[in-house]
C-alpha cells in the first residue's frame, strides 16, 4: 500500500503508541475521527487473535474419511465423458456408413448390414456400446487396450 513519505507512519499492529497516532490523525481528519480510530485499534489490540483453521487440512481429512466418494465421483465423470464421446463418434460414423450405402434398413425399420450368411445384423446403439465398455468384468481389459493406444471407436460392417 502507498504511504505518504511526508507523514509519519502509523504505529504497526501490536504497538502501544496510540497517543501519538491519535494526535497525528486529529490534525489530518479531526479529533472525532481520530478518537474513533484510537478506540477501534485499542479494541483490536485487546482481543486475542483467533486462529484460523487450515482449510487444506480440513479438506484432506474430509476426503480421507470418504475415500469412496472421490473415486465414485471420478468414475461417474469418466462414464459421462465416455458416453458423450461414444455418441459423437458413433453418430459421425453411422452417418458416413449410411451415406456410402454400407448400412441398410430392413423391413422392421432397423439399421444394420446383411452378412454373407444372409442374416441381418442390427447396428448397436450408443447406449449398448457404452454398456459394453463400462461393464465391470471388462474394466481391466479396456484399461489395457487404452494403455496400448486403442482409443478410437470404429464401426466396421
Amino acid at each position: 500500500m502507498f504511504q505518504n513519505p511526508f507523514l509519519q507512519p502509523l504505529t504497526p499492529r501490536g504497538a502501544t503508541n496510540l497517543d501519538k497516532d491519535e494526535e497525528m490523525l486529529a490534525e489530518i481528519v479531526g479529533p472525532k475521527d481520530a478518537k474513533m480510530y484510537r478506540d477501534l485499534v485499542a479494541d483490536e489490540l485487546r482481543k486475542p487473535r483467533a486462529t484460523r483453521p487450515d482449510l487444506k487440512k480440513l479438506a484432506d481429512a474430509a476426503l480421507a474419511s470418504q475415500p469412496d466418494l472421490l473415486a465414485a465421483s471420478a468414475e461417474k465423470q469418466a462414464e459421462q465423458f465416455l458416453t458423450t464421446e461414444i455418441k459423437l463418434k458413433f453418430n459421425k460414423q453411422a452417418e458416413s456408413l449410411l451415406a456410402t450405402n454400407l448400412l441398410e434398413t430392413n423391413e422392421r425399420g432397423e439399421t444394420g448390414v446383411t452378412g454373407i450368411d444372409e442374416n441381418f445384423y442390427e447396428l448397436p446403439t450408443p447406449e449398448q456400446i457404452t454398456a459394453y465398455f463400462t461393464a465391470p468384468e471388462r474394466k481391466a481389459f479396456i484399461e489395457q487396450k487404452v494403455g496400448q493406444g486403442f482409443t478410437r471407436l470404429l464401426i466396421t460392417p
